[in-house]
């Protein structure tokens, strides 16, 4: 598979946005800081999802998306080789709980984040992250202008 320079600095933007989601994540949930954690958790998810199919579906709009990760996961499994293994698990995106309830507090509702949270997340992202990090080499790509694509530049 051929991929643009465009298409491929699209990707790497979106996997670095991935990645500081994902991060901030695992560093929240190390505080004990379960809403946010959740909710930074679920967009690394989409986020990756989405790089994954800018990666490989050269027609993939990652507005199209939405915030449907079960969707995302289907197009993924379809569109991405080697991706049939990568399973989300569901409690990221059952009523979308960890993207509204953990902003939005609802009488007499709640979320539940479980012992196996940060495992789970781990393995979800270190799966997926792989079907084109191999491909770019790595997450981070000069951009030519002196800073580094996905990242706020400085001053």
């Amino acid at each position: 598979m051929k991929i643009t320079s465009e298409r491929r600095n699209e990707y790497v933007a979106w996997q670095n946005r991935a990645l500081w989601f994902y991060l901030s994540a695992r560093l929240l949930n190390r505080h004990q800081l379960y809403a946010p954690s959740s909710h930074s958790a679920v967009i690394a998810i989409e986020l990756l999802l989405k790089a994954t199919l800018i990666y490989w579906d050269s027609t993939f709009d990652p507005q199209d998306g939405g915030h449907a990760i079960a969707k995302l996961q289907r197009i993924v499994h379809n569109k991405a080789p080697g991706s049939r293994n990568i399973v989300v698990p569901s409690y990221f995106y059952d009523e979308q709980q960890y993207l509204m309830l953990s902003r939005y507090p609802t009488r007499g509702k709640g979320f539940v984040v479980p012992v196996s949270f940060i495992e789970d997340l781990d393995k979800v992202f270190a799966e997926t992250i792989v079907l084109a990090w191999i491909s770019t080499g790595h997450v981070l790509a000069n951009n030519g202008r002196g800073k580094v694509q996905g990242f706020p530049s400085e001053g």
